[in-house]
């Protein structure tokens, strides 16, 4: 399930004394679009709900962390310089 609002909302899930499960949303109005969906497999729905929201955007590769390897330190001081040469250069860790 999809749930947008426009204004503030809250969702309540209540757990009932039968084994059941009740959702609720809180919502102070505006315009509200609530979008299921059912059918297909777990991953597949995880695809759809993707495919609807929209895919998330792939970071640059450097914000990725494959440019540092963990196995080119011999022990902490040596990441400990490099993240202060790091700093010192204005590279976002």
């Amino acid at each position: 399930m999809f749930f947008r609002n426009t204004q503030g909302q809250s969702p309540v899930i209540r757990f009932n004394d039968d084994g059941t499960s009740t959702l609720s949303y809180i919502t102070i109005g505006g315009n509200i679009e609530v979008n299921f969906f059912l059918k297909g497999s777990a991953k597949e729905i995880i695809a759809q709900y993707h495919t609807f929201i929209g895919k998330p955007a792939l970071p640059p590769f450097w914000a990725l962390g494959f440019h540092q390897n963990s196995k080119i330190f011999k022990n902490t001081q040596e990441i400990a310089d490099k993240i202060t040469n790091m700093t010192t250069l204005g590279i976002p860790l």
